[in-house]
């Protein structure tokens, strides 16, 4: 393994989307764990096994973001490493990295079986689906080490323009996850917890699979046994952009995890059909934060080559270019709820769809508002400043959201003022990115590194 990819060098537009696709493709494949499950699961055991996944579904993303910000951590501070030139301090960086996934991976684990049933109480899970939705939570928390070694060690991979490595690794944990899917749910009957099981197993191929890559890498990344351990000034960098980035990365499932206890309150046919509209955007949502981590790289390995013009040319390209392509998907997702939704579901769940295109239709016109934060908010992160989009997520996303279902949702009741409160977060927040990005961040931190 040596592709790696300069993002300092060569024509901005090809080289972003060069990197961008198998980042989109990557994430195509690792969210396959969760769809492929939904489609078993709601063709195999109808709207409850579906609703079951779904209640908790918020709370399985919270312990990923906090720890997906540290990796964000150590992918920024190896990127302006590598765009530096400076081979010693990413080499530290990523085996202080290495060593950290693995003992949090361990620790999130084992609290997240400890923890599952009290879990699945605080989300209002109904009565009707508690054990298959406990079953799912408890598994798949026990197998999130292995998700948290996969994400450090693609994320590494990435930081130096490899993204086809992490690609080709999710393909064979992608086929791995259907097959076992169908095994563990269709012949061995193992329902919500087999697709739970068989989704761990997959992510726990694609780790080793990750590692195997970084130890026998042939470039300034390879991975040495004896060298994993904590080294405490990369441990402080790490922590000093990880940090912010995993509260910042966290907020969106703690808002969530409030919503989503809201909507558990109105039945389990109206989490199914909420569900569905999760299932129904995913692309679009992968689509929309391949943006990032697109320009975060980009603006990292540019920013530790004080290249700030090629960095503000980037940003635009990407804006540009998210824009149309989320303002695409949109059009699709509005004009073809009803035929999509049926992919997931048995005929006799087909009750559910009248809400399903009801919810949809107050999301689909707005998705393309989010944009401008995702991607401001990636290339401020790549610069190494990570507290102030934590502070702008956390006002404009997740106190935003927590007061809209505290304050509003009780004077006007139902699942309907509930949707609209996330194209009210994306506005706002998209708002305070632009603000922030041009009244601030573009003229000092930008042009102070330039200088």
């Amino acid at each position: 393994m040596s592709e790696t990819l300069n993002l300092t060098e060569g024509k901005i537009m090809p080289r972003l989307w060069a990197f961008y696709t198998p980042i989109l493709a990557s994430s195509l494949f690792q969210q396959l764990y969760n769809t492929v499950d939904s489609i078993i699961v709601g063709q195999l055991c109808g709207k409850l096994g579906l609703a079951s996944i779904d209640a908790t579904g918020a709370m399985t993303r919270l312990p990923v973001a906090f720890f997906s910000g540290i990796a964000a951590g150590i992918a920024i501070l190896i990127s302006q490493q590598f765009g530096a030139g400076h081979s010693q301090e990413l080499s530290r960086t990523e085996h202080t990295g290495v060593a950290l996934s693995f003992l949090c991976g361990i620790a999130f684990s084992l609290l997240g079986v400890l923890l599952a049933p009290q879990l699945t109480r605080i989300m209002a899970v109904p009565d009707n689906i508690w054990d298959d939705a406990l079953a799912y939570l408890a598994i798949y928390l026990g197998g999130m080490c292995f998700m948290l070694i996969y994400n450090t060690g693609a994320g590494i991979l990435r930081a130096v323009g490899n993204t086809k490595v992490p690609f080709r690794i999710l393909i064979l944990a992608g086929i791995a996850n259907v097959v076992l899917d169908y095994l563990f749910v269709g012949p061995l009957q193992l329902g919500v917890a087999g697709a739970a099981l068989a989704t761990v197993l997959a992510e726990g191929i694609s780790a080793v699979l990750v590692l195997r890559a970084l130890f026998t890498a042939n470039s300034v990344i390879r991975l040495s046994r004896r060298d994993i351990r904590i080294d405490r000034e990369a441990l402080h960098q790490i922590l000093h952009l990880g940090v912010p980035t995993s509260l910042q990365s966290s907020l969106y499932p703690i808002a969530n995890i409030i919503i989503q206890t809201a909507t558990n309150t109105l039945g389990s046919d109206v989490i199914a059909a909420w569900g569905m509209v999760s299932k129904l955007d995913l692309i679009l949502w992968l689509c929309m934060n391949s943006l990032g981590p697109t320009i975060s790289t980009f603006t990292a390995q540019n920013y530790g080559a004080k290249k700030i013009d090629r960095i503000r040319q980037g940003t635009r390209y990407m804006i540009t270019f998210g824009v149309c392509l989320i303002g695409f998907l949109s059009i699709i997702l509005y004009l073809f709820t009803e035929p999509l939704s049926k992919l997931f579901l048995d005929p006799d769940s087909y009750g559910i769809i009248p809400l399903v295109r009801q919810y949809m239709n107050t999301q689909a016109p707005f998705y393309f508002t989010f944009v401008f934060g995702n991607v401001l908010s990636g290339t401020i992160q790549g610069s190494g400043e990570t507290v102030m989009p934590m502070f702008i997520t956390l006002l404009g996303t997740c106190l935003l959201r927590i007061a809209w279902i505290f304050f509003y949702l009780p004077q006007h009741p139902g699942m309907i003022s509930i949707c609209y409160c996330f194209p009210v977060s994306w506005i706002v927040t998209s708002a305070l990115y632009l603000l922030y990005y041009f009244g601030w961040h573009l003229k000092h931190r930008l042009l102070n590194q330039a200088a």
